[in-house]
């Protein structure tokens, strides 16, 4: 497993540093790329981990990305800034594991009588609940929004994006992201008010939501 040093907040370097770090790697230069993959890769795997749901699936499609910078240095253009360019690469690999993983259990539902499982957890959430268990229930409540919605709010609150940033990634509008959001927001609130009193939900719900 890899971990790159970063900060919870993915703020990046500026466009000239960018600009500099991709040039640096055209010509070769390793310690510019290792710049870039400890700048971005702890929040590139959170964010494939959206898509696969397997850390390990997720570092491993993260680290074909990069591998194939690495490879593909000389002639490696990138459009737009590095970090909209990367996280959509990511997500472009994300999408071909996916459908590479679903040829397969296509194949093997054809040449199997075993039916597929599935197993819906369920969890007893209590009335009377301290901020702990708050930021615990918080967790399932996000979890359990529609994926792009999911996604889109974990890109904008943990992973840091502008809403113009997450639309060039998904390339979707901003419009849609907005929607996307107040979808997320509204749909949190709605499920987090009755577990808090007012005064409770307004000291910590600003570091959530």
């Amino acid at each position: 497993m890899v971990h790159a040093n970063s900060s919870s907040d993915l703020l990046g370097p500026d466009n000239q540093s960018e600009k500099k770090w991709i040039k640096a790697v055209q010509r070769g230069e390793k310690e510019a790329f290792k710049m870039i993959f400890l700048t971005y890769y702890d929040h590139l795997t959170r964010f494939a981990f959206q898509y696969l749901k397997s850390a390990t699936e997720a570092e491993n499609v993260v680290q074909d990305v990069f591998l194939w910078i690495w490879e593909k240095r000389e002639d490696w253009q990138v459009e737009g800034t590095l970090k909209t360019y990367l996280f959509r690469a990511v997500k472009y690999k994300a999408m071909d594991y996916l459908r590479h993983e679903e040829v397969k259990r296509n194949y093997l539902r054809e040449h199997s009588f075993l039916d597929e499982i599935s197993i819906n957890p369920s969890m007893k959430i209590e009335q009377e609940i301290d901020k702990k268990e708050f930021i615990r229930v918080t967790q399932c409540a996000i979890e359990d929004l529609p994926e792009r919605t999911r996604i889109i709010y974990k890109m904008s609150r943990m992973e840091g994006l502008t809403y113009s940033e997450i639309a060039d990634v998904l390339e979707i509008s901003t419009k849609t992201v907005e929607s996307h959001m107040s979808r997320a927001l509204d749909n949190l609130r709605l499920n987090l008010s009755k577990y808090l009193n007012v005064v409770l939900m307004a000291q910590i719900v600003a570091t959530i939501l």
